[in-house]
């Protein structure tokens, strides 16, 4: 039986590996474009894990059909929320779709389960903890397993080259055989894992678990007793801050459930039993601070899909938090009231995903309200702000787009409609910033108060500017924007034959970075290079006054002498080209 069962799921592990391999490779980048492709991916991938973890419990028709029911209702969620963007791949970019995908995957399974193996909907909270915990258990070590054994693969492959046999190599190099070996060794070791488990439960790993109660209370007291001395405002400053404090709060609600357990497994010691109580109590209070902090950035900074989110999982934490705290009321009952409110709290969490799916729930249209108040209030157009309406927020976030544009129109703010175009002709963030980069340098050379000291004098120095990278444009412009202390600007163009290789004289930009003189010479096709300096003072050795030299180099001494090597000469100094 044990037998037949491993190599079930070792092929149901290999088919869904190539399965998963051949959809990749035939739809490729149509996922992001075509809606239907999309809905394909989404169904393999959660089709094919939730087979694998429902195959080991449940007889392979069972598990199949628990397996199409899911990954059916996630497709359709997934594709009716993915209806707020213009394409899928604008969908995928913004995260949430494929994170909830995922929570719900793992918050369903339990349930999927249980009302197919015949315990009933909703299910008993034992049934949903131990197969929870076994269920991280099993592909934990499943997937542990499968990696031991590609490590061996890798190593084997090798020694076999050494004596000029390949075939392994060439194997692993194929992506189909890595998909289904992949998927058979996973399917392999969820097998062996299950068997183990049947008889021998997670009870070491409960215990290890469990010890951990009185350092997290210990550290959460510490914090709370901080909190205060270190200031609401400054410690809830940070989305950063968020983060922590909900990581903490579902550790917290991980290991008081650990630790109440189903009521059937070994009792905790009472010390720990009596920590997990105190959790309980702070709980809410961990939670409420997550909600804070999260809320005091949406003040800052207005509401976005990843800060609904955050609130979104702050809120299920809160109402975690609430339940538990509330089970304390029940003194002797307190276990039995915990677990109902666990369960209450994974349905609640199942509701809240699907509503974020939904158009009840439209992370994209609540960003844009807050974030269109902020665009047509701000003073200064903001071209990544812009970007995020016509490439992240869907629909919802282009219209408003179109709104703000003909608002700042109508104001004659014509900076704002430029940089508003600049974002809508930029297909991605980097465009942006190029683009942004490009839009700030011309402006930059375009200006009329910019002045470029060039000798010879009347050199067309922007023109030669235009050709060279940007950074260093902004870098020489910086150097301009600074006087020496004649009052001339801090930096120069010498137009200088140094290269008898190059036809031509070479046009050499100066400037003053970190206290020192640097060079970098045009060259043709747009290209540059930096030029390397040795400077010789044979009196004393020192390193020349850049500013001196500037300002030498401003009146023309020292440039085009007969030097026996190309050089610049300012006064006894020779600048020679390396």
């Amino acid at each position: 039986m044990a037998t037949g069962n491993r190599a079930v799921l070792a092929a149901v592990g290999a088919i869904s590996g190539l399965g998963l391999w051949a959809l990749t490779d035939i739809l490729g980048d149509s996922v992001g474009q075509n809606r239907w492709a999309f809905a394909a991916m989404v169904f393999a991938f959660v089709g094919a894990g939730s087979l694998l973890a429902l195959t080991g419990p449940l007889r392979l028709s069972r598990a199949a059909l628990g397996a199409v029911g899911l990954a059916a209702v996630l497709t359709v969620l997934e594709s009716v929320a993915a209806l707020r963007h213009g394409s899928p791949e604008k969908f995928i970019g913004l995260g949430y779709g494929i994170g909830l995908a995922i929570i719900m995957t793992i918050l369903a399974l339990p349930f999927v389960l249980a009302w197919l193996r015949g315990d009933g909907f909703p299910a008993p909270y034992k049934v949903l903890f131990d197969e929870t915990l076994t269920g991280v258990v099993r592909v934990g070590l499943a997937f542990l397993a499968a990696g031991a054994i590609w490590l061996l693969f890798l190593l084997s492959s090798e020694l076999l080259q050494i004596v000029g046999i390949d075939l392994l190599v060439q194997l692993r190099q194929q992506d189909w055989f890595s998909a289904g070996f992949t998927g058979a060794l996973v399917g392999l070791a969820l097998a062996v894992v299950i068997e183990l488990l049947e008889t021998r439960p997670p009870v070491i790993l409960l215990r290890l678990l469990r010890l951990l109660v009185p350092f997290v209370l210990a550290v959460v007291v510490v914090f709370l007793i901080a909190l205060p001395i270190n200031g609401f405002g400054r410690t809830f400053g940070g989305l950063s801050a968020a983060g922590t404090l909900m990581g903490m709060a579902s550790v917290v609600l991980l290991l008081v459930s650990l630790v109440i357990g189903t009521g059937t497994e070994e009792p905790p010691h009472r010390v720990i039993r009596a920590c997990a109580v105190a959790l309980s109590a702070v709980l809410p209070v961990i939670a409420a601070c997550a909600v804070a902090a999260v809320w005091l950035r949406v003040g800052q900074y207005g509401w976005t899909p990843s800060r609904l989110m955050g609130m979104s999982f702050g809120i299920a934490l809160l109402a975690f938090g609430v339940m538990s705290a509330a089970a304390l009321f029940q003194r002797a009952r307190w276990d039995e009231a915990y677990r109902r409110g666990n369960r209450m709290g994974l349905m609640l969490s199942l509701v809240l995903s699907t509503v974020w799916l939904l158009p009840i729930l439209r992370p994209e249209a609540i960003t844009v309200r807050s974030q269109e108040a902020r665009a047509m209030a701000a003073t200064a157009p903001d071209a990544q702000l812009y970007w995020d309406f016509d490439n992240k927020w869907g629909y919802a976030g282009q219209a408003a787009l179109a709104r703000i544009r003909a608002a700042k129109l109508a104001a004659g703010d014509t900076g704002a409609v430029a940089m508003i175009d600049l974002a809508v002709g930029a297909e991605y963030r980097w465009d942006l910033n190029q683009a942004s980069r490009d839009a700030d340098t011309e402006n930059l050379l375009a200006s009329p108060d910019l002045t470029i000291p060039s000798w010879p004098i009347g050199l067309d120095s922007k023109a030669i500017l235009t050709t060279m990278s940007d950074y260093f444009i902004r870098e020489f412009l910086a150097s301009c924007g600074n006087l020496l202390p004649s009052g001339a600007p801090a930096c120069v163009h010498v137009q200088v034959d140094l290269r008898p290789d190059l036809p031509g004289p070479e046009n050499l930009f100066f400037t003053i970075s970190e206290g020192e003189l640097q060079a970098r010479m045009a060259l043709e096709q747009g290209q540059e290079e930096y030029l390397n300096f040795t400077d010789t003072t044979p009196e004393t050795g020192e390193m020349p006054d850049p500013a001196a030299a500037i300002d030498a180099l401003q009146r023309g001494q020292g440039i085009g002498a007969e030097l026996v090597r190309p050089a610049i000469q300012i006064g006894d100094l020779l600048y020679f080209a390396l």
